[in-house]
């Protein structure tokens, strides 16, 4: 005759789905119930929910400490985590999770850690955390996040966590990465955007730049193509965009991208791209505080326009002992600082009228052993403070007549090795001349000033 009171077999497997030990607590009372009856002691045992279901991943990975406020994963090698990898942790103060390889984390992993003081991210791989994965943690403090790339915080974050990076808060704008570039003229780069936040629908962002920068956002289409699709699946994956810039482009170069639909209207972002001139390209050329230039003897064949943008401050250029034969008129634009330029030991046979307009600080030019034959009459108009003129060793058989006016403050004009017979009147008589010519006047020019034939010959 069977016991009322006695358990029957399915009230104590219901009866013990009750209870909540701790791993260690639990082995050892089921150890101490051997003397039990083997039915009461294999239910406690086999019971899923006093043993395998109960285990959060601290618990399983051994990481959390006897009272439960500490669990440390650090360096575990863990790449992904699950909803519910926390659960039974409220009384959690610190989680240690840096050193591992995340690249994501579920919205409502830490639901539930309610005490949590200290959570520690840092050195994984995320790029992006979902928006309210904050929620619920009202006592958090402190926020390790460096050695991510991570580039924005979301805004169910408190603003009274202390974080270890700053970054702005996630809204609903668009992440460029880099955000910014550094390119030769001439050159091509990469960077990559993405949304910050889930769109309600689909985004099209739209890219711009200058006529002298070209676009690509699908490399697998024909042509250049300057606009990126997003949606609510691909928000947060970064997409590619390919751009080259031309030789003959300013200093720095903005590229524009504005967004449409999916709740980002009118949401831009800007990329800057700095395009490195050739005092910064070339090794050694210029100095720390970007005043000085040597170009001299680097087999610089052809300049273009912009080579020399962005560098207000360059007081000194060098450019003796290349292979010149022409040069932009407008190469030397954006120089006002410019005190001293030397194009000698080139191939140059001309000059452009312009060529040194705005160099009003410039004292000394070097124009000597080239192939010059005549001279623009203003080439030298905007050089009022030019002290020393280097002409010598060129083809030059006159020079105009008011080609050294304005010149109020030369002293030294260096003419030797060429085929003058005189100089311009306009230069004064205060500027030493290492050639002794006559003032050109009213004579008869002879050309040249004397001839050699044989007898009975003409010439």
């Amino acid at each position: 005759m069977s016991n009322s009171n006695a358990p029957t077999s399915t009230s104590s497997f219901s009866w013990t789905r009750h209870i909540n030990f701790s791993r260690q607590t639990f082995k050892a009372w089921a150890s101490s119930l051997a003397w039990a009856t083997p039915t009461l002691a294999a239910l406690f045992i086999l019971s899923p929910s006093a043993h395998s279901q109960t285990q959060n991943i601290c618990e399983r990975l051994d990481a959390l400490s006897s009272n439960r406020k500490i669990c440390n994963l650090s360096s575990k090698g863990i790449t992904s985590l699950s909803s519910g990898d926390f659960d039974g942790l409220s009384n959690l103060k610190q989680l240690w999770l840096n050193r591992n390889d995340l690249s994501s984390l579920p919205e409502d992993i830490f639901a539930g850690l309610s005490n949590l003081r200290f959570l520690y991210l840092n050195e994984n791989d995320l790029s992006s955390l979902p928006e309210d994965i904050f929620n619920g943690l009202s006592d958090l403090q402190n926020l390790q996040l460096h050695s991510n790339t991570l580039t924005c915080l979301p805004k169910s974050l408190p603003l009274s966590v202390t974080v270890d990076v700053e970054l702005p808060m996630c809204d609903n704008q668009l992440l460029l990465t880099p955000s910014s570039l550094t390119l030769v003229g001439g050159g091509t780069g990469n960077y990559t955007v993405a949304l910050a936040s889930q769109p309600t629908d689909a985004v099209t962002v739209s890219l711009s730049a200058n006529a002298s920068v070209t676009l690509d956002t699908d490399a697998d289409t024909n042509g250049n193509q300057n606009s990126l699709s997003f949606s609510i699946a691909n928000w947060n994956t970064p997409q590619t965009v390919k751009l080259n810039v031309g030789q003959d482009i300013d200093n720095t170069v903005t590229l524009s991208h504005s967004a449409s639909g999916g709740g980002y209207d009118s949401v831009t972002a800007s990329l800057s791209v700095h395009v490195q001139n050739i005092c910064e390209r070339t090794s050694s050329a210029l100095n720390p505080d970007g005043t000085f230039c040597n170009l001299s003897s680097k087999k610089i064949t052809s300049l273009s326009s912009g080579d020399f943008a962005g560098l207000s401050s360059l007081q000194a250029l060098f450019l003796g002992k290349n292979n010149l034969s022409s040069l932009p008129e407008d190469i030397f634009a954006g120089l006002s600082a410019l005190e001293k330029l030397s194009l000698s030991t080139n191939n140059l046979s001309s000059l452009p009228e312009n060529i040194f307009a705005g160099l009003s600080n410039l004292d000394a030019l070097y124009l000597g052993k080239n192939k010059l034959s005549s001279l623009p009459e203003d080439i030298f108009a905007e050089l009022s403070s030019l002290q020393t003129l280097f002409l010598g060793n060129n083809n030059l058989s006159s020079l105009p007549e008011d080609i050294f006016a304005g010149l109020s403050n030369l002293d030294a004009l260096y003419l030797g090795n060429n085929s003058l017979i005189c100089l311009p009147r306009s230069l004064p008589l205060s500027v030493a001349v290492n050639v002794e010519l006559p003032r050109c006047g009213n004579l008869l020019v002879l050309t040249p000033s004397s001839l050699t034939l044989a007898e009975g010959g003409s010439g």
